[in-house]
C-alpha cells in the first residue's frame, strides 16, 4: 500500500510536467522548436514505456498462435506442382519435333548459365529450331 504511492506521485507529478510543457509548447512556441520538442517527449515516452518492446512481443504473439507448416521429411513429401516437370530435357511434338524455337530466353534467365543453344538461320517456312541443345548439370543449380 505505501510502496504504491511512492511510485504514483512521482509518476503523476511528471505526467503534469510533460503534460504540461507539451501544452505549452502547442499553444505558443516557434513551431521548429515546438516540433523538435514534441519529437523529444515523443521518443521518451516511447522509451521510458518501452514501445518497442511491446511490438515484439505482439510480433511474437501473433506467430506464437499460427498454424505451424513444419513437414516431417522422410515420412512426408511436399506436395508438387503439376508444371514442376523434374528434369530439364528438351521436349518433341508428337511427330518427333522439338519445341525449343531457339528464343533463347532460358539461357537469359537460367542463374548458374548452364544453358547453351545453337541456332542457324530461319527455315525456308520462316521458322526456326535448335540445332544444339545442351545443359551443363554440373553447372546447374
Amino acid at each position: 500500500m505505501r510502496l504504491g504511492w511512492k511510485v504514483l506521485i512521482p509518476v503523476t507529478l511528471v505526467w503534469i510536467a510533460v503534460m504540461g510543457v507539451a501544452m505549452f509548447l502547442t499553444h505558443g512556441a516557434i513551431c521548429s522548436i515546438r516540433a523538435h520538442a514534441m519529437n523529444a517527449i515523443k521518443r521518451y515516452l516511447n522509451s521510458f514505456l518501452l514501445i518497442e518492446l511491446l511490438k515484439g512481443m505482439k510480433l511474437t504473439g501473433r506467430h506464437l498462435f499460427a498454424r505451424k507448416i513444419t513437414i516431417q521429411y522422410p515420412e512426408e513429401k511436399t506436395p508438387i506442382s503439376p508444371r514442376f516437370r523434374r528434369l530439364h530435357a528438351l521436349r518433341r511434338y508428337p511427330n518427333g519435333e522439338e519445341r525449343c524455337i531457339a528464343c533463347k530466353l532460358c539461357e537469359a534467365v537460367c542463374p548458374g548459365a548452364c544453358h547453351y543453344h545453337r541456332s542457324p538461320e530461319e527455315r525456308a517456312d520462316g521458322t526456326r529450331r535448335t540445332t544444339r541443345y545442351d545443359i551443363d548439370a554440373h553447372k546447374c543449380i
